[in-house]
């Protein structure tokens, strides 16, 4: 399926390119939102499953690409406007792992018989806003930082919190309690954190749905989007979808896949245990499963289907493409560098080259004329130090002072005599 075809799949997926070019918007930017809050606000119990292990929770990280200033912040307002929906999880900031735990709940300093619960809920569904990823790369240098290891657990929706011994101030929230999906904004140059070392190794790459901030087809000529209708995006009936689909142990309602999509995951669960896919790809599959989830709850569905699927497919295949392209600049920036610094280099040694021959030159003039004028070679080499014969600075020199006509040669009896051309200070 083309990028054009998957545009045309679904009247939703239409809308969302039509409105976002007629307001400068980029496409992929506020699909990638929509996802987000598609996923945000429904109710964490629901699950999915692609026939691999437990059931997976559908918290999700999205991660919108474009340069500085490139369409992080319009992608999620465009997405905000465009679509009336029928409630509308808030957006929070971060800062620690445990402030990801406390956005949800607060531990019960006085548990009794009315509300003997360990920990008091705040609310259960949260977006979190990073508009740049240096946020997170500073948050996660400091000393005992938690929010790495916290959002990588929120997305398997695991359970969140430390155990500490004072009870009242112990807050756990259990797997498949809330939902959590974070929106990341990030400079192609800026992503080597996350594509390479520790983060790569942990897995935290591999969970992003990565989706570009910026399109070419953004023009100064697109349609004025005032008093354009707006969509409304309907969620599921929860309390049919509950008793019409079946459920863990836990309690937790899982939503159905087509046979498709199982069959798709159990080939790459395959692959992968042969060691036969991309490091980076490690979770690709199962954030495709989200992503087919989030396509299905987008229509008020609650099973994904084959064209689910399939559409899944094409934003798979453009957040491999998307962050790619991060690792092509980071390659490219550092190929720059390495010219940059080694034409500073260069730079460099020429100009203490031409130092060097400089303090040389005064040396041979200044001995020339305490001597008459005149001396060979032999005791000329006996005034100048090893270091600058060595460095090849002596020999400048003297051609040097041959070119400017400071100093003249004679073959003698004595070998090499240099003589003084004129007397001027030195």
């Amino acid at each position: 399926m083309t990028e054009q075809e998957f545009w045309a799949a679904r009247p939703i997926l239409t809308f969302i390119r039509e409105e976002s070019l007629a307001r400068m918007a980029p496409p992929w930017g506020v699909l990638g939102v929509t996802i987000a809050k598609t996923i945000a606000n429904t109710p964490p119990t629901v699950v999915i499953t692609g026939g691999i292990g437990a059931p997976a929770s559908l918290n999700s990280i999205i991660t919108l690409v474009s340069p500085s200033s490139g369409g992080k912040g319009i992608s999620i307002s465009t997405a905000e406007h465009i679509f009336q929906w029928d409630n509308d999880t808030n957006v929070y900031s971060i800062g620690t792992g445990e402030g990801i735990v406390a956005t949800y709940a607060k531990p019960n300093p006085k548990p009794s018989d009315d509300n003997p619960a360990p920990i008091l809920w705040e609310r259960t569904q949260a977006i979190f806003n990073i508009n740049e990823i240096d946020t997170l790369t500073a948050q996660s240098a400091r000393q005992g930082a938690t929010i790495m290891p916290t959002i990588r657990s929120a997305w398997s929706g695991e359970l969140l919190g430390s155990t500490i011994a004072d009870r009242t101030r112990r807050c756990l929230l259990p797997p498949h309690s809330y939902r959590a999906v974070f929106i990341i904004g990030a400079q192609p140059t800026r992503s080597a954190t996350y594509l390479q070392g520790k983060e790569a190794d942990g897995g935290t790459p591999q969970r992003f749905l990565w989706l570009p901030s910026y399109d070419l087809a953004i023009t100064e000529t697109q349609t004025d989007p005032d008093n354009r209708p707006l969509m409304q995006l309907h969620s599921p009936e929860w309390s049919r979808f509950i008793d019409d689909n079946p459920q863990d142990k836990h309690g937790n309602t899982i939503m159905s896949v087509c046979a498709q999509a199982k069959k798709d995951m159990k080939t790459e669960r395959v692959k992968a245990q042969r060691g036969l896919i991309h490091p980076l790809d490690g979770h690709k599959m199962l954030v495709r499963l989200k992503t087919a989830a989030a396509l299905a709850l987008m229509e008020a569905r609650t099973k994904v289907n084959d064209e689910d699927w399939a559409l899944s497919g094409v934003i798979i295949n453009k957040s491999t493409e998307t962050r790619q392209h991060c690792l092509d600049s980071m390659v490219l920036q550092r190929k720059q560098k390495a010219e940059e610094d080694a034409q500073i280099t260069d730079e460099y040694v020429r100009y203490k080259a031409k130092i060097a021959r400089q303090r040389v030159e005064k040396i041979i003039l200044a001995k020339l004329k305490s001597r008459g004028g005149s001396m060979t070679r032999s005791e000329l080499n006996r005034a100048i130090a090893g270091r600058d014969k060595k460095s090849g600075a002596y020999e400048e020199a003297i051609y040097r002072l041959h070119r400017v006509a400071r100093i003249t040669t004679d073959e003698t009896e004595k070998g090499e005599v240099f003589t003084l051309l004129d007397d001027i200070e030195i």
